[in-house]
């Protein structure tokens, strides 16, 4: 996710503006993507940048960057280390030199030689013009690309985040109208998680494994009666223990789409295997909060499949 998001979406646009329609000079470039470099935390890009505000040194001069640059050539009088600030300065000077240079009018004996000098000197200067200019040109462009990644980036960091706080208004509130603690319990799972505490894991994984069976008890609660088996195999038992089994039933009671129910309850059977494996600490951190919140995405959208819930009987599932 970028940082600071809106800022930087804000900046990365005027930079791309700025280049494509050639009104942002390459310094005002370098340097408002050097901010933007900093605002998202970009270590690499802020670099790269600095020696493009500062100029390279010889131990560069074999990296990709360099190279990628177009400032190494196979003759190392040639290569150059210099700023791209300093780059386009004297790629000016080169320019007014060349349109100054002339081909003088002489006769005589030296005419041959002068003319050579004359045109030796022209050739020279452009070659060296062309070189910085393609220096500049690399650097504009990496420029460019670089923010336009920053820019789709920022963009999607937007919308992404309306997304879920729009599906988590939706799924808080379908949670409330079952159970009033369920949102504050999975606050409460998340913060442990975040404050990344040595047992945050299997008392994470715990607190959710106790939430599916808070979830069972509402939408399915137990009951001695049994299900046939789909396969064939001993009856389904719908008893206080199998809550996973009577969440599955409630999937089967209110799901008419034969494939999404039968990813619901797998997605179902995968969250539970590694909430039980997280009680043993084989779970990592980061694969915790994301059990976290595929189980609160997983319990809002099955709830979602009615679309009106009314109390239940303990004796009889939610209808």
């Amino acid at each position: 996710m970028v940082s600071n998001t809106p800022e930087s979406l804000l900046l990365a646009e005027e930079i791309v503006r700025g280049i494509e329609d050639s009104s942002m000079a390459i310094d005002r470039a370098l340097l408002k993507s050097t901010r933007l470099a900093r605002l998202i935390r970009d270590d690499s890009a802020g670099e790269w940048l600095k020696k493009e505000r500062e100029g390279y040194g010889k131990a560069d001069r074999d990296t990709q960057r360099f190279q990628a640059m177009k400032r190494q050539y196979v003759d190392a009088r040639y290569d150059i280390y210099g700023s791209a600030i300093v780059v386009a300065r004297e790629a000016d000077s080169f320019r007014v030199q060349l349109a100054s240079l002339r081909i003088p009018d002489v006769s005589g004996d030296w005419a041959n030689k002068v003319n050579a000098d004359a045109h030796n000197a022209i050739a020279q200067t452009r070659a060296s013009l062309l070189r910085h200019e393609k220096v500049l040109a690399s650097v504009e462009q990496e420029i460019h690309g670089y923010v336009v990644q920053v820019l789709h980036a920022a963009s999607f960091g937007i919308q992404s985040s309306k997304l879920f706080d729009a599906a988590r208004a939706e799924i808080d509130g379908l949670l409330v109208r079952i159970d009033p603690d369920i949102p504050e319990k999975l606050d409460f799972a998340m913060q442990g998680l975040i404050d990344g505490a040595p047992e945050a894991i299997s008392a994470g994984m715990n607190s959710l494994r106790r939430l599916l069976v808070t979830f069972a008890d509402i939408v399915f609660p137990s009951t001695s009666a049994e299900r046939s088996n789909p396969s064939g195999g001993q009856p389904i038992k719908l008893g206080e223990a199998n809550y996973l089994n009577r969440v599955k039933a409630f999937i089967d009671d209110n799901c008419s789409s034969d494939s999404r129910r039968t990813r619901l309850k797998q997605e179902l059977s995968n969250i539970n295997a590694r909430l039980s494996s997280g009680v043993h600490d084989e779970v990592t951190l980061t694969e915790a909060k994301f059990l976290l919140l595929n189980c609160y995405i997983l319990c809002g959208e099955i709830v979602q499949m009615r679309s009106t819930l009314v109390e239940s009987s303990p004796a009889s599932p939610l209808a």
